[in-house]
């Protein structure tokens, strides 16, 4: 790194603890990657508050890692991260010219990232993902972040954070297909559909039941796979005995 690399710093909860690691937020790993191979010269910084586990810098696929650990650990252990991470983007201000912040869901990450940018000048975006559109989310009138500097997952979660709080955010980017080969073997498919996340009424995957249901009229063998858990885990499997989908989910 150095005083005239244009770097984006981005903001997360947690990240990839290795290149092996495929599990931790594959959306946002595909993302990096993805811009990465596009603009190589672009020097990427991660700040992750949360996970990995451990403190350490490290290189993931040409991008530079910061993980400061914080184990998910609530209340003041978590406020006492933040001069540990704002002084760590102190350091990569002053080796780096810094052309924006971008921080991961509507908290933590977007405070920490918006206090930064006021004081130094310097745009900031905050990616809407998911709850953090809920009504409820204390950061939202702490934070105050403005329509230009908000950008929502999905149409929907545009109508349901301006439906919640008012404004509606400027900004739309879907996830998108990496277009980054995988080097493991494909493997005969033996799964036609397959969901996986917190089973909460958010995600509604009543709907994919049904979904899978009418499917079942064309394809009696249809084969899919629901990998979570969560309070609506009951209610879900009622459904699946209800519609007789005990052998094809």
């Amino acid at each position: 790194m150095n005083r005239y690399s244009k770097t984006l710093v981005i903001l997360t909860p947690g990240f990839a603890a290795s290149e092996a690691d495929s599990t931790c937020l594959p959306m946002q790993q595909a993302l990096v990657r993805t811009v990465k191979k596009h603009y190589p010269e672009l020097n990427i910084v991660i700040l992750s508050f949360q996970y990995p586990f451990f403190k350490r810098t490290y290189q993931w696929y040409g991008t530079t890692v910061i993980s400061f650990g914080g184990k998910n650990r609530r209340g003041f252990s978590k406020r006492l991260l933040r001069p540990k991470i704002y002084s760590a983007l102190k350091e990569i201000q002053r080796t780096n010219n810094i052309i924006g912040l971008l921080s991961f869901w509507y908290g933590e990450c977007a405070w920490v990232g918006k206090r930064f940018a006021d004081k130094n000048d310097l745009r900031h975006y905050c990616w809407l993902l998911g709850q953090d559109a809920k009504k409820g989310n204390k950061y939202v009138k702490d934070i105050r972040l403005k329509a230009g500097e908000l950008i929502a997952l999905s149409d929907f979660l545009q109508d349901e954070f301006e439906r919640n709080y008012g404004i509606r955010p400027e900004h739309v980017i879907p996830p998108g297909v990496s277009t980054i080969c995988s080097d493991v073997p494909i493997k005969e498919k033996d799964i036609d559909i397959i969901a996986a996340g917190s089973l909460i009424p958010l995600k509604q995957y009543e709907i994919l039941l049904e979904v899978i249901a009418a499917i079942k009229k064309e394809r009696p063998g249809v084969s899919a796979v629901l990998m979570g858990d969560g309070p609506e885990r009951e209610r879900l499997q009622s459904i699946i005995s209800s519609k007789e989908l005990e052998q094809n989910i």
